[in-house]
């Protein structure tokens, strides 16, 4: 067993680790709700990711933005796809192992 053969098999599974850690909205909003917030800022708070931001601007009782909300949730998705795809090319990791 080698590594380049290891590489082929674990390439989506790294890829579905890296999109999971980068929306981990259960650690955040479980310990801390994405706060303490700003005083200036009362959406974005000192331990929010993206995700967690997009979530109470989209679920926020008094001012509920939800096209804000559905807009930044694509570019989120557009972020991770990104990253994804170009860790892939860089890696070559679905490329055919010479021999």
């Amino acid at each position: 067993m080698t590594l380049p053969l290891l590489m082929v098999a674990m390439t989506p599974i790294l890829v579905a680790v890296f999109a999971f850690n980068f929306n981990n909205f259960n650690a955040v909003w479980l310990l801390t709700r994405g706060g303490p917030l700003f005083s200036d800022n009362s959406t974005a708070g000192a331990t929010d990711l993206l995700i967690t931001y997009t979530y109470r601007l989209a679920f926020n009782e008094a001012t509920a933005q939800y096209g804000y909300a559905a807009a930044l949730s694509v570019m989120i998705f557009v972020i991770v796809s990104v990253i994804s795809v170009v860790s892939l090319w860089r890696s070559r990791a679905l490329k055919e192992v010479d021999r």
